[in-house]
């Protein structure tokens, strides 16, 4: 087979906006393999990935990634000095801070295939949402979806 089907292809976009989510919270620069952006499929070889298709882009993915890319300019100063920490990693939530000064950057993620609560004591502090994947709103997330608050304290 060479081909996914439609469903495995909403998964793995999914996946893929988790992933690049979480890159882009990390200290260095982030890098895009090229057609992850338009949603190009790479199975085995000769398939693994062909010359870039502009004529039939996932559009929804692409306004994904510009969205992500702006963000991250946005924010690149503050990324580029911020600390890293990872809060926690459990039941397929990843929470991580990019902290300086007084303000702080929580990415939460849900890999799994279930809608999960956001956490109480995001609700006890001055926040807003800055980016999300899906459409989140600040008490739940979506199953493998991404959001991110800034944190002012």
């Amino acid at each position: 087979r060479d081909t996914l089907t439609p469903e495995e292809y909403d998964i793995g976009k999914e996946r893929v906006k988790v992933a690049y989510g979480i890159l882009f919270m990390l200290p260095g620069i982030p890098s895009i393999y090229y057609g992850d952006e338009i949603g190009m499929e790479g199975m085995k070889d000769p398939y693994n990935r062909a010359c870039m298709n502009w004529e039939n882009p996932d559009k929804e993915l692409l306004h994904y990634f510009e969205n992500l890319t702006s963000f991250r300019a946005q924010n690149s100063e503050f990324l580029a000095e911020a600390d890293f920490r990872i809060v926690s990693c459990e039941d397929r939530c990843l929470v991580l801070d990019r902290k300086l000064n007084n303000k702080t950057l929580r990415l939460i993620t849900n890999t799994s295939k279930f809608e999960i609560d956001i956490p109480d004591e995001l609700k006890q502090v001055n926040y807003k949402i800055v980016f999300k994947s899906n459409e989140e709103n600040e008490y739940t997330l979506k199953p493998r979806s991404i959001i991110v608050f800034e944190i002012e304290e």
